[in-house]
């Protein structure tokens, strides 16, 4: 049993719900119907956009992809914005209020406001899911490491319950009573979620890192103003893909000019901890771009060519999506109990052998998936057992477990002082170059909905080249954890690091 972490000076009685500060409940809630209405739109926009608008599949993955992207890289504008002029937040609530606008958009029956509600989701995302997760840091202090570890993944589990709730809800009022109910159901989490923020800002203390003075009225004016000019921007990148593609590519190279500079300028072990950052950076938009098949490919898969029924009920295509979240949610403190007890035995595999295993475990699913369609395409009716689509999840969901939980940590550790929001926004232009890779991905797919031998070939044919990939690149990366684990400056384990 581990001792207490003796109280901090600016602990008090009223600011600790279980051994963490109360604003970390605020920041779960927020985020979890923050989650609820981004997972709920993840879900249902691809075969919105199929089904309802008449694009290819080709089409549909493009622009998937591009809004996953996008939303990202506006992070890197609201984490600079809230870091300089803001504060968090301010950002938190302006970016909320875009989103639930976005959602309202989304609802009406009005297809031709696709491009405008998907803007004000990037904008508005942009400015609230990089300083939400910033904010979580900031209630600890800088030395309590443990206790902000265990926080980020308590956090973790609030992102997956608004990620298991939203498929399964938002997909069933879809099906029965349209897509734009669907849509706006995902908009009411939102309102929830930055009423939370808004009801409970006098909990959300900081304790680390600086804050920006408070805005003067006409600073706050001009601010918002620029926010809003960024809409039209958005809804431009979307509808002209390639110019939302360029625009991700260069918000990378400029991000990674930024953070290369910084590196040669700061001192030695900052130095080398910047370092660290980009080197996981690049594995952490490898993992994505195939995890995000979820919302993309295996969607369609699902709808065409998965054997659905399940105790008399047809599962919606959009609903196993929430597979994932279910998963996460009773094996996170498996696994948080799990590195606890290897860390008492001084056997706790450090970040870079976490992330090697957690991208072994997604290519073991996505072999295991290649396997399925593989079987499937044998079958008279070519339709893929629900069970290996189960096995490739639960695969996918525990090597996620060995990654992403320690990502939003570890940004948060490695960050230099006063570049927080910054880094925060910058590793979240990971999941933007993932989500441009993952459309690249899914497009490969696109004729597993022509022809349904045929198209399960093609998908088990891209699947097993994806697996292959994600297993080269973990040997890549246990390769490199030593060198790696040297500049974490992590104690030597005997599992290494």
């Amino acid at each position: 049993m581990q001792p207490r972490r003796p109280p901090s000076a600016s602990d008090t009685p009223s600011d600790s719900w279980f051994g963490h500060p109360r604003g970390l409940t605020i920041l779960f809630s927020a985020e979890l119907w923050e989650r609820f209405s981004y997972y709920g739109m993840r879900a249902l926009l691809v075969l919105y956009l199929i089904d309802a608008l008449d694009l290819s599949s080709p089409d549909a993955y493009a622009l998937y992809g591009s809004y996953g992207a996008v939303v990202y890289t506006f992070g890197v504008v609201g984490g600079w914005l809230a870091q300089r002029f803001m504060g968090t937040l301010r950002a938190i609530v302006l970016g909320g209020s875009l989103m639930a606008l976005g959602h309202l958009v989304m609802a009406l029956p009005w297809d031709g406001g696709l491009y405008w509600a998907l803007a004000l989701l990037c904008v508005g995302n942009g400015l609230f899911k990089p300083n939400v997760t910033t904010s979580v840091g900031m209630l600890y202090d800088e030395d309590d490491r443990a206790r902000k570890q265990r926080g980020f993944r308590y956090f973790y589990m609030g992102i997956n319950i608004g990620g298991m709730l939203a498929p399964i809800v938002c997909s069933a009022v879809a099906d029965t009573w349209g897509w734009h109910y669907g849509f706006g159901l995902a908009g009411v989490g939102m309102a929830l979620g930055l009423g939370v923020v808004v009801g409970g800002r006098h909990l959300l203390h900081t304790r680390s890192g600086r804050q920006p003075p408070a805005p003067s009225r006409r600073m706050m004016l001009g601010l918002v103003l620029a926010v809003l000019a960024m809409v039209p921007l958005g809804a431009l990148l979307l509808w002209q893909v390639a110019w939302g593609h360029l625009s991700v590519e260069l918000a990378t190279v400029a991000v990674l000019v930024v953070l290369g500079v910084l590196a040669v300028r700061q001192p030695g072990r900052v130095r080398a901890r910047v370092i660290v950052l980009l080197v996981l950076m690049v594995f952490h938009t490898a993992f994505w771009a195939a995890f995000e098949q979820l919302g993309s490919s295996f969607t369609v898969l699902a709808e065409h060519h998965v054997e659905r029924e399940l105790w008399g009920l047809v599962i919606p295509a959009p609903a196993l999506v929430a597979v994932n979240s279910a998963l996460i949610i009773p094996l996170t403190p498996v696994m948080s109990r799990l590195w606890g007890r290897l860390a008492r035995w001084r056997h706790e595999p450090g970040i870079p052998a976490k992330f090697a295993l957690g991208l072994v475990l997604l290519g073991a699913g996505f072999l295991v998936l290649s396997l399925g369609v593989t079987e499937g395409a044998t079958r008279a009716d070519a339709t893929v057992a629900l069970g290996w689509v189960l096995l490739c999840y639960l695969l996918m969901t525990v090597g996620e477990l060995c990654l992403s939980p320690e990502g939003l940590s570890v940004i948060d550790e490695l960050s230099p002082e006063g570049m927080r929001s910054f880094c925060v926004g910058a590793w979240f232009l990971t999941y933007a170059n993932g989500h441009l890779l993952a459309g690249w991905i899914a497009t490969q797919t696109a004729a597993g909905t022509e022809a349904a031998t045929t198209g399960l070939s093609r998908y088990a044919e891209v699947f097993g080249m994806v697996g292959m990939a994600a297993i080269g690149l973990a040997a890549g990366l246990w390769l490199l954890r030593g060198w790696l684990g040297r500049r974490l400056g992590d104690e030597p384990r005997p599992m290494g690091t």
